[in-house]
Order: structure tokens, then sequence, then C-alpha cells
């Protein structure tokens, strides 16, 4: 089950929300257990079915004519490949604990941040 909830304390994004225009919280509940940050990261970005890897090839191959970067697109990403200052397709991971993984992109038009966090 997920749901909505308050920007969690905790975060290293924490001090920085007041700066955000836009920003949004959820909580994921689940019964499964030994799984940590770096884990729930590889499992919602770690794999792109193929329309939605189509559907990047096609937003990358757009978007390099208006000037905004696009990296090289990897569709898997491998758990080993999650760590700090690595690339996570169009994510930078800025960092990892074994409670939270900060990644980013930022850009002509907007800075975008996703944190995963354990609790």
């Amino acid at each position: 089950m997920v749901k909505e909830i308050d920007f969690p304390v905790e975060s290293l994004l924490y001090g920085k929300k007041a700066e955000f225009f836009y920003r949004d919280s959820y909580k994921l509940i689940s019964h499964k257990v030994g799984f940590d940050a770096k884990h729930i990261f590889h499992g919602i970005f770690g794999h792109l079915p193929k329309t939605a890897q189509w559907l990047m090839a096609l937003r990358n191959s757009i978007m390099k004519w208006f000037g905004f970067s696009v990296g090289d697109f990897e569709p898997n990403l491998l758990l080993e490949n999650i760590k700090e200052g690595e690339n996570a397709g169009f994510l930078f991971i800025e960092s990892v604990t074994s409670k939270e993984v900060v990644s980013a992109s930022y850009e002509k038009n907007m800075d975008f941040s996703i944190k995963n966090f354990r609790i």
C-alpha cells in the first residue's frame, strides 16, 4: 500500500525543502523485510519495461536538440552500480546509505531529486 506522508525530517533533503516549488512524499507499506534503501531504489529504477525504454530513447533524441543533457541511457541498472557518483539513467546518485538513496538531475529548466528512504 502507498500513502502520502509529510516530508521526512530524517532525509538529507529536509533542509532544502523550503527551496522546492513542488514536492511530495509517499510511504510504501510492505511486509517484506531485509531490504535497505539501495534494494528499494533498484527495485524501482533497476529495470525499465520495453515501452519505457523506447519512450526514454525518444525523449533523449528530442531533448538533445533543445540543449538538455541526455547522457548514456542504460535500461538495466546493476545493484552494485548504485553508489555515490554513479549515474542511474538520467539520474546522478548523490548519496547512498542503508537508510537513504538520494539521486538527482539538474537541467536548465528544473532541478529534480528523488529520495528513497528506508525506516
